[in-house]
């Protein structure tokens, strides 16, 4: 972070006044900011030889060769741009990994096999909240899953049954706060 942005980070608690020296992903529009430096910090690599999510970058090659030499630039980029990395977050030489619940490897792209069993033996939902909950976390996967609109629907059916009991809810509370 620029040391003229610091004090924008600024807040106070009852131990004193605290400045971030790094940006915080909490920060308003932090995410969004940090996603714009880095693609442009990896500039014409960017979806050609390097997949950038945040501060995840997965570089991407065929042989050892090319893929040292692509590690040199996008390390060389990174310097460029003043930003550093954090030596025990990263792996290099990976023939496989875990992003973003899924597993990347030359096979393709496959379901995580952890999250996987996390849907098989997620509890029953008892609200209408834990059925939106599921059902937004077994939906991440639907492109894996042949006829998933088939098989979602009676959870659909589900929320839209309930969604007027969840409006009729929310308007009692709004009702009760503004009294």
């Amino acid at each position: 972070m620029k040391e003229e942005d610091k004090p924008k980070t600024a807040f106070w608690c009852p131990l004193g006044c605290y400045e971030f020296n790094r940006m915080p992903q909490g920060i308003c529009n932090a995410s969004a900011m940090f996603q714009r430096l880095m693609e442009k910090c990896m500039g014409p690599m960017a979806f050609i030889e390097v997949l950038v999510y945040l501060e995840d970058l997965l570089v991407f090659s065929r042989t050892l060769e090319e893929h040292v030499e692509k590690i040199d630039k996008v390390l060389t980029r990174l310097k460029k741009f003043g930003l550093k990395l954090n030596p025990d977050k990263c792996s290099f030489l990976r023939s496989s990994v875990k992003c973003l619940g899924h597993v990347i490897s030359a096979e393709g792209v496959q379901t995580d096999p952890d999250k996987v069993a996390a849907v098989k033996t997620w509890p029953h939902p008892q609200n209408v909240e834990e059925l939106t909950s599921f059902h937004g976390f077994a939906g991440y996967y639907r492109r894996f899953i042949q006829d998933y609109s088939k098989i979602a629907k009676p959870l659909n059916d589900l929320s839209v049954l309930y969604e007027p009991i969840r409006r009729k809810c929310r308007q009692h509370r709004k009702q009760e706060r503004t009294r």
